[in-house]
């Protein structure tokens, strides 16, 4: 394993899928070769210089928050498809659950709604690896980072990640198969939003729906979004019946409980695993 010395101002890191984070590190350890392949700008005494990193594996030493995110839509054109669906429904989870959120407010959902349209618009692209695809889905999972890093999530976060821990499970699968299931339960937390998520997905007509029909327009423009791009609909061959108690324990546990806009309880969510199965 190589140790590199990048500058004293400057560190980086790749996240495949995600372009590459810009930090103030120091020190990383890389198993591949290590080659500045571009110099994008140099701010001297202002600011750290920004660089692009050649290959991935690239492991942070410091836990410093970083400081630029570069997104390169080209950068994201080899990913695999399910790979693709799987960080675009990650990323509409991530602009949804910002949106519903009991932390929410409106500069959060701008962000939130303007994600959910990108998304919507180029996932099903991004699949079929379209340039424009590609680009939509690079802007559209940093624009709802830049949501919900600031407000926080709920219960389709909590309940995905120990099915990642215990099965192995995509993050991104899994939160796509909860996130139907989790809009109808947290449905009556969510006032008039679903209206706004659903006319952000492209359904005509939302202003003249009644409060039921509109949500139940955004839970089926999920389900449609999520088989488009071949997420599978339910978690039978995933989970266990006899791992549900820890699963549900797990997810009420979990750090993003409490930001989801509907109270819940351990026995509520095992519910909601087992309807899925």
């Amino acid at each position: 394993m190589q140790k590199v010395a990048l500058s004293k101002e400057l560190g980086a890191t790749t996240y495949p899928g995600r372009g590459i984070v810009i930090g103030r590190s120091t020190e990383y350890y890389t198993s591949q070769s290590y080659r500045p392949t571009q110099k994008l700008s140099e701010s001297g005494k202002t600011g750290p210089a920004t660089v692009i990193i050649s290959g991935i594996g690239l492991g942070m030493l410091s836990t410093a928050i970083p400081v630029v995110a570069v997104v390169d839509p080209d950068m994201m054109s080899t990913m695999p498809k399910g790979l693709t669906a799987a960080t675009g429904m990650d990323a509409l989870t991530h602009a949804i659950e910002g949106y519903i959120t009991k932390g929410a407010w409106a500069l959060s959902d701008m962000f939130h709604l303007k994600a959910i349209e990108i998304i919507s618009k180029s996932l099903r692209g991004a699949v079929d690896n379209t340039p424009e695809g590609r680009e939509g889905m690079a802007l559209g999972q940093y624009v709802a980072g830049m949501g919900f890093s600031n407000v926080g999530l709920g219960i389709v976060h909590s309940m995905a990640h120990p099915l990642g821990a215990l099965y192995d499970t995509p993050h991104g699968v899994a939160n796509a198969i909860i996130l139907p299931t989790v809009m109808e339960y947290n449905a009556p937390a969510t006032g008039d939003k679903y209206k706004y998520i659903a006319a952000a997905m492209g359904v005509d007509g939302t202003e003249n729906m009644t409060v039921d029909e509109y949500r139940k327009a955004a839970v089926d423009a999920v389900k449609k979004l999520s088989k488009d791009v071949g997420i599978p609909a339910d978690l039978k061959e995933i989970v266990k019946p006899e791992d549900v108690p820890f699963l549900a324990q797990s997810a009420y546990d979990d750090a993003c409980r409490p930001g989801n806009p509907r109270d819940t309880s351990v026995e509520e969510i095992a519910e909601l695993y087992k309807s899925l199965m």
